[in-house]
Order: C-alpha cells, then structure tokens, then sequence
C-alpha cells in the first residue's frame, strides 16, 4: 500500500468520540484516559493517522511503555514519526526512562521510531504450544534431566519465594530482559483453569506489574542463589503467558540443565492446574532455544514485535504542530 500524502497534520489528546476508535487502533485496555493517549490528525475534514499512549501508572525516573499504532497508508509519512515524537518528549518529560515501544514487525515502523530517537533492540516472536504437545516432547528428557539434576549438589526447585524477588529481577536485568518497575506476584487462589478469571483475558505480550503467578512459577536456586527463573501469568481460563525464561550468566555453562529443570516444573504445573495451552516470548526472534522447544512441540508463532527503546535525551523536534503537549 502506497504513502498517502500528508502536507499538514497535528498531535493532540483524542476528542471524547474517538475514544473507542482509539483504543481499538492501540489494541490493549491498559490505556483508557487522557492526558495519557495522542492521537495525530491530518486533513479538513481531519483524518486519524495513528494513535499512541504512555503507561499511565510509570512514576518519575521509572521506566515506561509506549504503545504507537499508526494506519498502514500512512506509515511512511513524516506525520507518524511526529506521533512517535511526540509521545516520545512527553514520556522523558515525565521521567520515564527507559521508553521502550513494541510495535508489530511487520509494520514498516522502525525507520519513523528511529528518527523519533528510539533504537531497535531486538525481535520478540509469541509461541503458543500445547500443554499436552509440550509432556509429549519433554517426556524423553525426563528421566536423563532428572539424573543431572540429581547429580547437581544443593539444587532446590521451588515457586519463588518473597526473598528470591531482588535476585530474580537482577538476574533479569543482567540478561536484558526486564524493562524496570516491580515483580508482583498476583494474589493465589489456587491456581486452576476451571476457576473464571477476575478479569477479562489480557493481551498476549509481555507486561510487568500485571500480577505473575506465584504457584505456576518456577525458581532453581543452588546453595541459596537463584540459578534460572521462569515467570508465569494467566492470561486466560485455559492459556498460561511465560515472558521470561532465563538462567544467570554465572550459571550459563549449566543452562541445559536448569532450562530442563524450569520446563518439566512448569510444565508439569500447568497441567495439573488443567491449563491447555502456554505461550513463550522468544527474546531472540525465531532461532533461540525457545522458538526451536515450541517448533519441535508442534507450536505456531501468533505474532512477532520488535522493541525499541530511549534511554536519554528528548526526541529531536519535527517539523508539525502538537496540540496539548503540556
């Protein structure tokens, strides 16, 4: 689809009647209220280019979330690097850093966010497998997995625990991974697909401070430190969400494994709860570990995005107008 042209066009909050257009177009429910969505505009009678919004709940000097939608025809047009601009300032304006957007891979953004001044950091693909396709393929691993870890002195397999929550985000944060802001862990009810959820099924994608489960989670720890952590949320009756599945880099030579050691645990706790499908985030696109676990367990990928984040410095200005910016 080919640029349309755009010769003017205006950054401003949406009117109260472009609200659930603007939503939509965000995709996520996070995001429901001014001053924290934009909306840019172009043409009389005003046509929407693209809608973004800033997570409303990041406090000063946290890092912050920004989700940017942009209409495909025009996407190549200088008026969406203006929204991803915009939002941009006014998220550092704020305090939040880092800023880190995900938009989808496929959407020809990245040369717009990158004149906004964010930088690609790497791809995320969602893989959704089968509880049951998963047993089925870790089933012949079992048994040698479970000699290794027998052999691996002080070894201990546990759903994390209230001590463990500084090592696992700096385990995190070491590996690249976690993004800023606090682990929460939601509150258990005994973990059961069959139970309905407290609220409506979250989008796939991976969020902190939306509430982990504490009972579906795994922690390894060797003599008292955490070695691999695997994070789990409910983002559905029957659908499990793992964002993070990671070993500490002083425990890299061991990661076969601990990576073992996280699956069979969480898998088998999946199972048991009664959930029927679990999606991984793979970190590292298409050919990491985790993408060949879920290709080899008949998995399919639902959706790829690319992060981009902002660690200083306000976005080089652009030419256009932005209304209500303050």
């Amino acid at each position: 689809m080919s640029a349309e042209p755009v010769n003017d066009w205006k950054v401003r909050h949406p009117w109260p009647d472009e609200i659930d257009r603007t939503l939509a177009l965000l995709d996520t429910p996070t995001f429901t209220h001014s001053p924290w969505i934009w909306v840019c505009a172009t043409g009389t009678p005003e046509r929407l280019v693209g809608a973004a919004a800033l997570d409303p709940v990041a406090p000063a000097g946290r890092g912050a979330r920004l989700h940017l939608s942009v209409r495909p025809r025009f996407r190549d047009t200088p008026a969406a690097t203006a929204l991803a601009t915009s939002a941009l300032s006014k998220a550092l304006q704020e305090g939040a850093l880092p800023v880190v957007a995900r938009v989808a891979s496929d959407n020809g953004l990245r040369p717009r966010l990158e004149q906004a001044g964010l930088s690609f950091v790497q791809r995320e693909c969602f893989w959704e497998v089968g509880v049951d396709r998963l047993q089925a393929r870790l089933g012949s691993f079992a048994t040698r997995g479970g000699q290794r870890i027998d052999r691996a002195k002080q070894v201990r397999i546990s759903p994390p625990e209230a001590g463990q929550i500084r090592q696992i985000v700096c385990l995190l944060q070491d590996r690249g991974l976690w993004e800023g802001g606090e682990l929460v862990f939601a509150p258990e009810q005994g973990a059961s697909a069959s139970e309905p959820s407290a609220t409506p099924p979250a989008p796939i994608g991976p969020a902190q401070g939306e509430g982990f489960s504490r009972t579906l989670s795994v922690v390894v720890s060797l003599q008292g430190v955490v070695a691999a952590v695997m994070l789990v949320r409910q983002v559905g009756r029957r659908r499990l969400l793992v964002p993070y599945r990671a070993v500490a880099s002083n425990f890299l030579p061991h990661s076969i494994t601990f990576n073992l050691a996280l699956m069979l645990q969480g898998v088998l706790a999946a199972a048991e709860a009664g959930f029927r499908q679990m999606v991984f985030v793979s970190h590292g696109g298409v050919r990491d570990d985790t993408a060949r676990l879920a290709t080899r367990s008949g998995g399919r990928c639902l959706r790829s995005i690319e992060v981009h984040c902002a660690s200083g410095g306000l976005a080089a200005a652009v030419p256009g107008r932005v209304e209500g910016s303050g």
